[in-house]
């Protein structure tokens, strides 16, 4: 509009008839736009507020413990499972290392070059504010953010009652294993009766000899002190065998846990076939031992490697009587062997190639054994025998005690020719 009132060019009239200039036009829209764009970033910051606060509610409602962390293990960001489990305000841990927590296991993967950049199945135990352990599941992974900055993000999974159901189920099966061992300790014990028997009746008949001669003198009143003395003496030595025996099948018979010792095996053997060569001759099974001098010692349960011991040469026995063998033979040697390549199949205990092990061997001339059934023969209630005849743990056991004398008992065997057994031990010094 021009200094006389008249509208110039620039000048516009608007819906109502009111003359304005273009500037203020072009102001007024500007201004319209503005607040057009204030109005669709409140839009935009209400839906951003409502994501976060849905993302919020969704974070809060995993019934795991999640942390965000920076790389170093510095904790950003807590879900309210962490504090509900462990009793720690958000305020209190925000800020802080992992290893405010966490034991060991996790808190080393933390370093300054960013540590693992994923893992799962991880256990771990977290400490609550209270001092109370937690025993979780972890899984962690590397996110980046916007900025390009990564974080890492850890899950924790609350398992104490699951790792509670554990321990039961651990305890009851060494419970049933302890049972089931036990078991065949006396089954092993019903097969030495015999023996027993013969060992016992030995000095007893002793006794009775030199009872019976000390009483005839003392009739004939020609009883001398020194030959007294001398009987008391004898008496005296095999009630002390019995005493021997008797303890023997005490310890043999104990329900007890691994007692190890340091021993050479031969002394082993020699116990077992102490007690088990009555019920072979008795059997018309020639026992042949062979047993190397100067053997390393052997860190072992004598009492669990004497069962083992038992229950082959047993099953020998039980294998010439089905088949009825001729010349019937049970060969028990000791040696020393650097390569497990010669002692039997490593791929069971890998751990044992190429190291000196000391070797027990248990070798019969029985039928042999099918491969059907040496496919199966360690398998736990697998057995060959009638109903009411064996258990079929036998094997099984035996398997698992050498194992747990981190050695190796294979089987080599050959139809019309016999079986060897063959137990491969590592000596307590390499």
């Amino acid at each position: 509009m021009s200094e006389d009132g008249k509208s110039t060019k620039n000048d516009t009239t608007n819906a109502d008839g009111i003359i304005v200039s273009r500037n203020m036009m072009e102001l007024q829209d500007l201004r319209r736009a503005y607040l057009n764009i204030v109005e669709d970033l409140e839009i935009k910051n209400k839906e951003i507020d409502e994501e976060k606060a849905y993302a919020v509610n969704i974070l809060n409602s995993i019934l795991e413990m999640l942390f965000v962390l920076e790389l170093d293990g510095t904790i950003s960001i807590v879900n309210t499972a962490v504090s509900t489990l462990l009793g720690y305000k958000k305020d209190e841990l925000i800020g802080k290392k992992i290893d405010l927590i966490f034991n060991k296991e996790v808190c080393k993967i933390f370093s300054a070059d960013g540590g693992f950049d994923f893992f799962e199945g991880l256990e771990a135990t977290v400490t609550t504010k209270g001092g109370d352990a937690i025993h979780t599941l972890c899984s962690y992974s590397i996110v980046k953010k916007q900025n390009n900055k990564p974080q890492g993000v850890l899950c924790a999974r609350d398992i104490s009652d699951r790792k509670k159901m554990e321990d039961e189920i651990k305890e009851n099966l060494k419970e049933t294993t302890l049972n089931l061992v036990q078991s065949e300790k006396l089954n092993a014990l019903g097969e030495l009766t015999a023996s027993i028997a013969h060992e016992l009746k030995q000095p007893l008949n002793i006794i009775r000899i030199i009872s019976q001669s000390l009483e005839m003198d003392i009739k004939k009143n020609r009883l001398k002190d020194e030959e007294l003395k001398n009987g008391l003496v004898d008496i005296k030595k095999q009630i002390d065998k019995m005493s021997e025996v008797i303890e023997h099948m005490r310890i043999f018979t104990r329900r007890t846990g691994t007692l190890m010792e340091e021993k050479n095996v031969n002394t082993v053997v020699e116990t077992a076939c102490k007690f088990f060569y009555q019920q072979l001759q008795s059997n018309n099974v020639e026992l042949i031992i062979k047993l190397e001098d100067n053997l390393p010692d052997v860190l072992i349960d004598a009492i669990q490697i004497e069962q083992v011991l038992i229950n082959l040469i047993s099953n020998a026995k039980d294998a010439f009587e089905s088949n009825n063998t001729k010349e019937a033979k049970n060969e028990i040697k000791t040696y020393t062997v650097y390569n497990v390549d010669n002692v039997g199949n490593i791929d069971s205990n890998k751990s044992l190639a190429g190291k000196k092990l000391v070797v027990l061997e248990i070798t019969d001339n029985a039928a042999g054994i099918p491969d059907e059934i040496v496919k199966k023969i360690f398998d736990p209630f697998f057995t060959t025998k009638a109903p009411g005849k064996g258990t079929g743990l036998g094997l099984s056991i035996s398997k698992k005690i050498i194992e747990n004398h981190h050695g190796n008992i294979s089987l080599k065997t050959k139809i019309n020719e016999g079986s060897h057994f063959i137990i491969s031990l590592p000596p307590s010094i390499d």
